[in-house]
């Protein structure tokens, strides 16, 4: 839902089926990440709101934030965005 939410923020449709990649933890349960390629449009500062504009990284072409147990990247190119959403590890 995380990736879907910062797609639709940059204004691309949230509909394209994200890559999914998961790895074991070290103390059981998984992490997980899905991911997507999504084409350039607004500034990663729309995804601002998204971050309760507390941002843990802003430099672009790279924003990061984090909605509950979930870390959203994004990073912008010339011709395309990569976002990716993580639920690491439990502790």
């Amino acid at each position: 839902a995380a990736l879907t939410t910062a797609q639709r923020a940059l204004g691309q449709p949230g509909d394209a089926a994200p890559e999914l990649i998961s790895a074991p933890c070290p103390g059981g349960g998984l992490a997980r990440t899905a991911r997507s390629v999504v084409a350039s449009g607004p500034s990663m500062t729309a995804l601002a709101p998204l971050a309760g504009d507390t941002p843990l990284l802003d430099q672009p072409p790279v924003y990061a934030y984090r909605t509950g147990p979930v870390t959203v990247l994004a990073e912008s190119g010339p011709d395309a965005a990569r976002l990716a959403a993580t639920v690491g590890c439990p502790e």
